[in-house]
């Protein structure tokens, strides 16, 4: 696609972005698909990220230190 200018790619993306933007709004399944696949292209270190920057935070929602692996007690 190097034959695109950046406007080109801007609309595009934009145009992209509009149209899912619909269709999430149309359904929530889709959503969802979305929201995994985004979740899934992410290694451990950032879905950790995603849920908390606070360790701590991290341990009490997922019921295990994510460092150690232990669970709580």
């Amino acid at each position: 696609m190097t034959h695109l200018t950046d406007e080109q790619k801007q609309h595009i993306f934009d145009t992209a972005v509009e149209l899912i933007h619909e269709d999430v709004g149309r359904d929530q399944d889709y959503l969802d698909r979305i929201i995994q696949y985004y979740v899934n292209a992410q290694n451990v270190e950032v879905q950790l990220a995603m849920i908390s920057s606070d360790e701590d935070c991290q341990t009490d929602l997922l019921g295990f230190d994510p460092q150690t692996g232990k669970a709580l007690e």
